[in-house]
């Protein structure tokens, strides 16, 4: 599930997690995420849409999120996914960075580049 600043502000990824728990119906307490390769709080630089999107969406509890014109999206997407209920060790996070790790992965913010990084959700019920 991509989640960049707006669908992060949107909270996206309640709306994948309401879809896997009700329509595919998986126990939440089963479900184990691994927040993949994306750009830093150090890197992230921010604008002022960004804050008034997770104002909009979060109160002021979303400034939390913003330090030093600097955004921490995985932060944020790991307390989205906390307050739905799922256990902080289910979330894993690789903690790999597009900007700081320059020649391992693609990353528009460093270079406007057209090549993406490619995830994919899996799902297993056993």
């Amino acid at each position: 599930c991509h989640a960049g600043w707006r669908g992060t502000a949107v909270k996206n990824i309640v709306k994948v997690l309401d879809f896997i728990t009700k329509n595919l119906h998986f126990n939440k307490n089963e479900l184990n995420f691994i927040m993949g390769v994306s750009i830093c709080e150090k890197c992230y630089e921010i604008k002022d849409d960004m804050l008034n999107a997770f104002l909009r969406t979060f109160g002021e509890n979303g400034r939390k999120y913003f330090q030093n014109g600097r955004f921490n999206l995985k932060q944020a997407n790991m307390e989205i996914i906390e307050s739905y209920g799922i256990e902080k060790k289910r979330i894993f996070n690789l903690k790999k960075c597009t900007v700081c790790n320059n020649s391992d992965y693609f990353s528009y913010r460093r270079e406007r580049t057209k090549k993406r990084i490619i995830n994919s959700i899996e799902l297993i019920n056993c």
